[in-house]
């Protein structure tokens, strides 16, 4: 459903650089913005775990729309909404791209000057890469978070699904309908 799983595991590895990473004289992981934007996403993440656990563990139990639950206690007129579980779906959708964007930034700042250096040649040759082994997939994954809603649905697309399906636009809320 989401990306919750590698996002934690990137957000796992992302402190052990910044443990590793030296910051004005101290640690970058003791750094006090790098550590409240860690947190964050920390508690982020969990959220959208509880998130997609609370979706997977009420489409065990029956549909959403028949009863009153309180996964959808925000969504007004819950009975009206055809596709609950499609609606909450895409939400967990969006927010999770979002915080994986925002690991991809947060790796791409620890990795500060050596995210993309300018590459020499004759210094690769003769002395390795400039930079942690790490830049390489963090600049990778910083572009392919950004590029990932071109191949796909963009996060505008799908909140246009969410308020078709809310405000029951079938146009809207059918993928793939040309109708």
């Amino acid at each position: 459903m989401s990306r919750v799983a590698s996002a934690e595991v990137q957000l796992r590895h992302l402190g052990q650089i910044a443990a590793e990473t030296p910051c004005d004289g101290g640690w970058l992981g003791d750094d006090e913005p790098f550590r409240r934007t860690y947190c964050e996403l920390q508690v982020d993440l969990l959220g959208l775990e509880m998130l997609e656990l609370r979706i997977l563990a009420e489409s065990e139990v029956g549909p959403l729309r028949d009863r009153e639950s309180p996964l959808v206690k925000d969504v007004k007129d819950v009975k009206d909404v055809k596709d609950v579980k499609g609606v909450l779906t895409t939400v967990l959708q969006i927010r999770s791209s979002q915080v994986v964007r925002r690991i991809a930034d947060l790796s791409i700042e620890t990795l500060g000057y050596y995210a993309l250096p300018h590459p020499d040649e004759t210094l690769i040759d003769n002395e390795g890469p400039v930079g942690h082994e790490y830049a390489s997939r963090a600049i990778e994954g910083w572009l392919s978070s950004y590029f990932r809603s071109a191949e796909g649905e963009s996060e505008e697309t799908q909140k246009n699904l969410i308020a078709g399906a809310v405000l029951d636009l079938s146009v809207m809320g059918r993928r793939g309908s040309k109708s």
